[in-house]
């Protein structure tokens, strides 16, 4: 095995800072653009020209954290129904979720790690994190207001296998896309029934949060005696 020489040390620099600029040039880019991207989504027809555009608009818009990807999830919704567009979401956001996954893990993990682990209040942290790894993950996914490019990264830079990562993102995934579905379908047809259906995710939400904290507490349980 060659050793790494100073030259492909600085080619490897070189490449990490054009693949960022490139990533900043398209987030300008969708920022800039947003609105008409949005208005060519909602005047589309249901059909399969359609349903691969708005794909592939749904992972593109899932990693770079401009427009919520909420309103393109509910745009699908709107699209496709309930449940073509529930499963189109889960899709795209997961495919999105991985690709940010592998490129942060291949790209800037150890420095992001290193960085990160500088800070007192984190260090603790990450290492909470990765011995509950799988439930950290499902709890964010189903938190809406917690920005998925945010967990993508940080999972990345953390010791958290690339399958539980993507099991607990699928499944943590699931209630928030269809319920983005269920809202945008909702909005053409009957919008009172929104929010009972957000009341009632509410409560899901912190059912689940609920069960973590009892399972948390039984194990420290256990651990003590």
């Amino acid at each position: 095995m060659q050793p790494v020489t100073e030259a492909d040390a600085r080619g490897g620099t070189l490449d990490k800072r054009i693949s960022l600029g490139l990533y900043v040039l398209a987030a300008v880019l969708i920022l800039v653009y947003h609105e008409k991207l949005l208005a060519v989504l909602r005047h589309m027809e249901p059909g399969a020209g359609a349903l691969i555009i708005m794909f592939l608009a749904a992972v593109a818009i899932s990693l770079f954290p401009v427009i919520p990807f909420g309103l393109v999830a509910g745009i699908i919704g709107a699209t496709f129904g309930f449940w073509i567009g529930g499963w189109m979401n889960v899709a795209a956001s997961t495919v999105g979720a991985a690709l940010m996954f592998l490129a942060v893990r291949s790209g800037i993990s150890k420095q992001g790690r290193s960085y990160i682990e500088r800070i007192g209040l984190l260090r603790s942290f990450n290492q909470l994190m990765e011995r509950n790894a799988f439930t950290a993950v499902l709890i964010g996914r189903m938190i809406p207001i917690v920005p998925a490019v945010a967990i993508n990264a940080y999972a990345a830079m953390l010791s958290i296998p690339l399958r539980t990562f993507m099991v607990a993102t699928v499944l943590g995934k699931l209630p928030v896309m269809f319920l983005f579905a269920y809202v945008g379908e909702q909005l053409l047809q009957d919008w009172t029934r929104i929010p009972v259906v957000l009341l009632l995710y509410a409560v899901y939400v912190a059912g689940i949060y609920g069960i973590h904290r009892v399972v948390e507490r039984c194990q420290s349980r256990r651990g003590r005696t």
